[in-house]
């Protein structure tokens, strides 16, 4: 019933943009008023009025946050999920019910580690390893993804799913394996800290430019 309402909201918008603005904002979190007229090929004038109109509902269907002369978009908790359950429909119609069933399993680091060894054959355990280190160049491109997947799950479940960690543990047995797969995730997150930083210093220039201009 709720995705029902949120439906009728977005059509009674009227635009044509609206869902693109919604899908974009799904997908990046958050963008500026100019990135998003930019990503949609727009005039940011011709951006306001598309937002009026978004502003309007009660409750609105997207969140504006003033910091001086810039305006950044969000999407209220209950937009987001029905934008993103669009996406996992949108799935299910262009791949079928299995591809939407693996979508909702990603975060089961059990299914995730299952879905790796199918890929990376039965010397998994030495691959694994090696692909922990980056000491592993030519790895199939499907395998890859596969890593890819489960150290983002593995990162997800140390955060809110520890019951699932101890599972993977006992599964590897191998307390190399373990420590990899932790300093792994420690230089992940490193990284992850350092681009943050680079990307708020950038927004940060971008301001200071802007006033100069003006």
């Amino acid at each position: 019933m709720m995705y029902d309402s949120i439906r009728k909201r977005i059509i009674g918008i009227r635009s044509k943009y609206c869902e693109p603005i919604l899908e974009l904002l799904a997908k990046e979190g958050e963008l500026y008023h100019g990135d998003l007229a930019e990503k949609l090929d727009i005039a940011p004038s011709g951006l306001n009025v598309i937002i009026k109109k978004m502003l309007e509902g009660d409750p609105p269907i997207i969140e504006v946050t003033q910091i001086g002369k810039y305006k950044i978009y969000t999407l209220p908790i209950e937009i987001k999920d029905y934008m993103l359950n669009r996406e996992l429909e949108k799935i299910a119609l262009s791949e079928g019910e299995e591809a939407l069933q693996a979508k909702k399993n990603s975060d089961n680091v059990l299914l995730c580690v299952q879905y790796f060894v199918e890929k990376a054959g039965i010397k998994w355990r030495d691959l694994l390893n090696l692909m922990l280190q980056e000491d592993e160049d030519d790895v199939d491109p499907e395998v890859q993804k596969a890593f890819e997947r489960l150290m983002k799950c593995i990162k997800n479940a140390a955060k809110y799913k520890e019951d699932q960690i101890d599972e993977l543990n006992k599964f590897l047995n191998n307390d190399v394996l373990v420590y990899l797969v932790q300093r792994y995730l420690e230089e992940v997150d490193e990284c992850e800290m350092i681009l943050a930083e680079i990307k708020k210093r950038e927004n940060g220039k971008r301001l200071v430019r802007h006033f100069k201009i003006q």
